[in-house]
């Protein structure tokens, strides 16, 4: 109770004491506190100075413990100074379970900035206390050194630049699997350790190397059989696909392009079954499931647009073609009444189709009449250019039949041989079948040359 007093006695003067009696002032104790923890201020600034218990490594509370801690090591000579700390090894810094002089040794945690060299954190054993790992818990973790449950454990002796190996099938135990292939040498090849050339050797059992032919063996790829009677080289970046749906075998040609069965490549200085196409632009076309067959050399030669119709059979002569063609007769007939409804205009009655070469003969005649009285026609027989014969015709009254009757040669029709007629009456109009025979327009074309 009077030390009580007397610290809130020592506080009352202390406030009440000038500012530059501060620095003077006694340290005071606040709190209650422990054996061996660290004092803290429990204040900033330049009042009366307080200190408390820092409190316990755990289960602190708020207001307890060192916000920072600072050790700079010190020593003898210049700075920075390296290892001259009284922990184990030089370190400025140990954490320890006994203390030194402990009958049955201790463990200690130690840790310089600077110490053996450089950066240094080290755990052993002092004395007889038993050699224990050393353990990294990381979020919940276990990490432990040396590896005893997770990690890898190496072997006691390794010789430098050696294979590590495993050497158990849980993956926590290495060994020393030799020295390790270097590429040296003045030609740049493989050699066993720098000092010879490697033997032959195979890789994944799918791939051979044959160090006295210095040839390359692929036996497999991707569990395929490979065989190579020669060296294969690829050019270019582009991926190269081989797809088979059948035991396959290919002859590629010493140099060009391979075709493709979809492609648009052309063939040049081909052969097919011992035949040879000759290089042009020409097209070929048979039909399916008909037969071309040539027994003798052949040449076919002709205006473009021609037809040779052979018929079912028999020997053509000389003139095969051309009798073929000169003699061919076509004939066609209205089937619809034609109306002449427009005074400016020729309308076109019966008209065929009959290509544009040789010489042709036409003849034929259109019915003509009108709904409402007299009119004039004209006719004319054409090939839409060239008016090959013409009329006039004239009837006098309403459902007044008429006739144009026209005939003569054209050569090399320009168009469809024709009749056209045109009236002057726009009720006029063409019959078809006036006569009940249904032939009253018909036109009839005979080729001569």
């Amino acid at each position: 109770m009077l030390k009580r007093l007397h610290r809130v006695g020592l506080l009352l003067a202390a406030f009440a004491a000038p500012q530059a009696a501060w620095a003077q002032s006694t340290l005071l104790q606040g709190g209650a506190w422990t054996l061996g923890h660290l004092p803290a201020y429990n204040s900033t600034g330049g009042s009366q100075p307080i200190v408390i218990d820092s409190g316990p490594a755990g289960n602190n509370t708020l207001g307890q413990g060192v916000s920072e801690l600072n050790l700079t090591a010190r020593g003898t000579g210049a700075p920075p100074f390296a290892g001259q700390g009284t922990g184990i090894d030089g370190t400025i810094f140990q954490i320890q379970d006994a203390v030194s002089t402990n009958a049955t040794g201790y463990h200690y945690l130690s840790m310089s900035a600077n110490a053996q060299g450089g950066g240094l954190i080290e755990y052993g054993a002092i004395g007889s206390a038993p050699v224990l790992p050393f353990t990294m818990k990381i979020n919940g973790v276990s990490y432990q050194f040396p590896f005893s449950n997770g990690g890898v454990l190496g072997p006691v002796v390794s010789a430098v630049n050696g294979v590590a190996c495993w050497n158990n099938t849980i993956g926590t135990l290495l060994k020393d699997c030799g020295p390790f292939p270097l590429v040296a040498g003045t030609t740049g090849q493989i050699q066993y350790n720098n000092a010879g050339a490697l033997g032959a050797f195979t890789l994944q059992g799918d791939a051979s190397v044959n160090t006295t032919t210095g040839v390359l063996t692929i036996t497999s790829i991707g569990g395929k059989a490979v065989t190579l009677g020669g060296p294969l080289t690829t050019v270019g970046a582009s991926t190269l696909t081989l797809t088979t749906t059948a035991p396959t075998s290919v002859t590629l040609p010493l140099t060009g392009t391979l075709s493709t069965l979809a492609g648009v490549e052309a063939l040049t200085n081909k052969t097919y079954n011992g035949n040879t196409w000759t290089p042009g632009t020409g097209i070929l076309t048979i039909a399916a499931a008909k037969t071309l067959t040539a027994s003798n050399t052949i040449t076919l030669s002709g205006t473009d647009g021609s037809t040779l119709n052979i018929g079912s059979g028999g020997t053509l002569g000389t003139a095969a073609y051309t009798t073929s063609i000169v003699g061919t007769q076509l004939t066609n007939s209205m089937t619809i009444n034609v109306a002449l409804n427009n005074t400016g205009l020729y309308f076109t009655g019966p008209q065929v189709t009959q290509g544009g070469t040789g010489v042709w003969f036409a003849s034929g005649a259109v019915s003509v009449n009108n709904n409402t009285g007299g009119a004039n026609f004209n006719c004319k027989l054409w090939d839409g250019t060239t008016v090959i014969d013409s009329r006039y015709v004239t009837v006098g009254s309403a459902n007044d039949y008429g006739s144009c009757a026209l005939s003569g040669f054209i050569s090399a029709p320009v168009g469809n041989i024709r009749i056209s007629v045109n009236s002057d009456s726009a009720s006029s109009y063409l019959p078809y079948n006036q006569t009940g025979w249904g032939k009253d327009g018909t036109l009839t074309v005979f080729r001569v040359q």
